[in-house]
């Protein structure tokens, strides 16, 4: 089986095409790229895609990838082979949880405000990465449990909300 990945709820194959040295052309669905890495150290890499090259940073907790390029932010979750696509990534009952131990940045909405699925929802900062936790699914921000500033460990409830599903019952 080939590796997969989910970015932004949608699932990703990655295939090892061909090595050509330094260089390697992945991949990715339907669409060839060819890429080189430089290390600087453990978080920070020279990131070539198809000729541009781009500074990345990258933090890991177990099998989520936290990437900084070009001053945005993404978590990328490497897939279990096994794992069926369709019950990858949504949380059934709207909680926000800690992706890994930090710090909250900043809280971007309110508590009664209508969130789409994968909305930003809060900044927190880990190993210096700054990360977006998006909203696990569409509903009306029903609590927030930490304030800017907060530090929380990995898996704590951020915060929650009530799906809209449930708001129409």
């Amino acid at each position: 089986m080939k590796p997969r990945y989910k970015l932004n709820n949608k699932t990703y194959t990655v295939d090892l095409i061909k090595t050509m040295g330094d260089k390697v052309l992945l991949g990715i669905d339907d669409h060839a790229l060819d890429s080189h890495i430089s290390y600087y150290d453990n978080h920070r890499f020279a990131l070539c895609m198809n000729g541009v090259t781009h500074d990345l940073y990258v933090a890991q907790d177990d099998n989520t990838l936290f990437l900084h390029l070009d001053g945005k932010s993404w978590q990328v979750e490497r897939l279990d082979e096994f794992t069926d696509n369709n019950e990858a990534g949504n949380n059934p009952n709207g909680e926000a949880r800690a992706p890994m131990p930090g710090m909250v940045v900043e809280i971007l909405v309110a508590p009664g405000q209508f969130v789409q699925t994968g909305q930003c929802i809060m900044l927190i900062e880990s190993m210096k990465l700054q990360i977006q936790i998006p909203a696990p699914t569409a509903g009306v921000m029903s609590t927030i449990y930490v304030n800017a500033g907060d530090n929380f460990a990995k898996s704590d409830l951020l915060a929650n909300i009530a799906m809209k599903k449930n708001l129409e019952a």
